[in-house]
């Protein structure tokens, strides 16, 4: 419900308060990141889209509500380290935007405190921008996560671009390159009818960075997507209609169209796919466990993503749990620990309890269970990601045949 509220929010200011042709308005609340991806598979990320429109509806009059801009960075900066560089840039932009200004004006040190609406939004935006900057200063144990080193960084940057419009795969290359340049295109033609606001372009760096050099994965591509059309959406309401030649303004209409109705069957094909797919076997594998439990019987769970399954009890059910008492555990190299097959094979219990998307890295032990007596079966389910299924998140068991 909550990032239903979120998007609810976003498509109001997009259709009533955002200067925009009927077309956008029409197509992209149903594109796949703002209708699927980031509203029912349901992240973070759901605020991105209403807190980017309420910034473009405040953009243009930034200078005359300096306290309800800020807010809005705030409110952005908060969300996801993607949305705090975005805010951060911003920020500066802002920042250099009022200086410049003031000095321009009076050209003394003594003006710039002039303002005090500015003054003191720019005060608590950067202490608030100090405090995640110690935030993320990482403690000791803390895992970190970089991009794909397989690739190099310009292979891995038109991936980014290409998936973040109207490519479905990071190995379809030639599409992915193919629209990288249409993004070049359709953003170079605004930057040169723009008039003042240019400079908006800046933003895009350092998300775009970010996911190409750190660390990016398919929920974190509709980050750059949502970032690509807010920056569009101010370029587009800054540049000079009268300027705009035909060709030009009939490449730009086709190219959104294109694009948004590309993510629309994304998201009618991932919807297809949720409705005949259930999301989650965590409950259903918990109804089979309860009476399991019941009888006091030893269950064994491998891999992270079992710690689904345990909310559905009151305590922890798995006998290799370090503590009983705790239902959530986190599972993995991270946190120490991590299921040797020697230790499963030995443990000898009732029912083992394995991730599906773990499978392939525990095939060779699901066979010696096998051979040793025990009977598979499996629940399968999927997220999917634009026209596939992505993430599996179901359960393979293995349970000890009766004598």
């Amino acid at each position: 419900m909550i990032p239903l509220i979120a998007s609810t929010i976003g498509v109001c200011i997009l259709e009533f308060k955002l200067k925009l042709p009927w077309y956008i308005k029409i197509l992209l609340p149903f594109t796949y990141y703002l209708f699927y991806q980031y509203t029912i598979v349901a992240r973070s990320y759901c605020l991105i889209f209403p807190a980017l429109c309420y910034l473009a509806m405040l953009y243009p009059k930034r200078r005359e509500k300096p306290i309800a801009y800020g807010l809005g960075l705030l409110f952005l900066a908060g969300i996801s380290l993607h949305m705090s560089l975005l805010s951060g840039f911003l920020f500066l932009l802002y920042l250099g935007e009022y200086v410049t200004s003031r000095w321009k004006d009076e050209k003394s040190l003594k003006s710039l405190f002039k303002e005090k609406k500015v003054c003191v939004m720019l005060f608590i935006l950067a202490i608030f921008y100090c405090l995640i900057i110690v935030t993320l200063i990482p403690k000791e144990g803390i895992p970190t996560f970089f991009t794909n080193n397989k690739v190099t960084k310009l292979e891995k940057a038109i991936q980014v671009v290409g998936e973040s419009l109207v490519s479905s795969s990071e190995s379809n290359q030639i599409l992915n390159l193919f629209s990288t340049i249409w993004m070049i295109s359709i953003t170079g033609i605004l930057l040169i009818r723009a008039r003042k606001d240019r400079k908006i372009i800046i933003v895009f760096f350092p998300v775009f960075l970010f996911l190409t050099f750190f660390y990016c994965n398919q929920w974190h591509i509709g980050i750059l997507t949502e970032l690509i059309f807010f920056i569009w959406y101010i370029l587009y309401q800054d540049r000079d209609p009268e300027k705009v030649q035909k060709f030009e303004k009939r490449f730009l209409q086709l190219s959104i169209i294109a694009i948004l109705s590309i993510q629309v069957i994304w998201n009618c094909q991932s919807l297809i796919g949720d409705i005949k797919n259930i999301y989650s076997q965590g409950q259903n594998m918990a109804i089979y466990l309860q009476e399991k439990v019941e009888e006091n019987k030893v269950i064994y769970g491998v891999d992270y993503s079992v710690t689904a399954i345990l909310p559905y009890f009151e305590t922890n059910i798995f006998a290799n749990y370090p503590d009983p008492e705790k239902s959530f555990y986190h599972w993995g190299s991270n946190s120490g620990r991590k299921e040797k097959d020697s230790e499963i094979y030995a443990a000898d219990a009732d029912i083992y309890v394995f991730s599906e998307v773990y499978y392939s890295n525990r095939k060779e032990i699901i066979g010696k269970l096998e051979e040793k007596g025990y009977q598979i079966k499996r629940l399968s389910s999927s997220t999917y990601f634009k026209n596939k299924p992505y993430e599996l998140s179901g359960y393979i068991f293995l349970e000890k045949k009766e004598n």
